[in-house]
């Protein structure tokens, strides 16, 4: 019975599949339409090149600069206390301590203004955390 179920699927696909090419075969190619010749353009004449604008300034950069003392940087400062932090643990209280004080809770919203003395701040710490290494 399946075997005979099978059998009519079979042929109802071949059926299917030959009538899909029947319709699928292009139709006889009419003949295709002489082209008509096309009149070739005149050529306009060339128009005066228009002298080059001068290039605009480069805007400033919209950014605050990095810091307003040179080779002293916020990423310095984060080297800093990631030593003095490696070095002793209990010293980042110490570190937030500096940077509160300058109207700070992390180094990146750090004013311009307070970057050098928060540096020598953290100097000092980090020659503090190396005397007591030593003992």
């Amino acid at each position: 019975m399946l075997e005979h179920e099978i059998q009519k699927l079979t042929a109802a696909i071949v059926e299917l599949i030959a009538t899909m090419r029947e319709h699928a075969k292009p139709p006889a190619a009419a003949p295709a339409p002489e082209p008509q010749p096309v009149p070739k353009p005149t050529p306009a004449p060339a128009p005066e090149p228009e002298p080059a604008p001068a290039p605009e300034p480069a805007p400033a950069p919209t950014t605050a600069p990095e810091t307003t003392t040179p080779g002293v940087t916020r990423d310095g400062l984060k080297e800093i206390s990631l030593q003095i932090v490696r070095a002793d643990t209990a010293k980042k209280k110490d570190i937030v301590a500096i940077l509160e004080a300058h109207g700070a809770q992390t180094i990146t919203k750090l004013a311009d203004a307070h970057i050098l003395a928060v540096h020598g701040q953290f100097l000092a710490l980090s020659q503090q955390v190396m005397k007591e290494a030593r003992r």
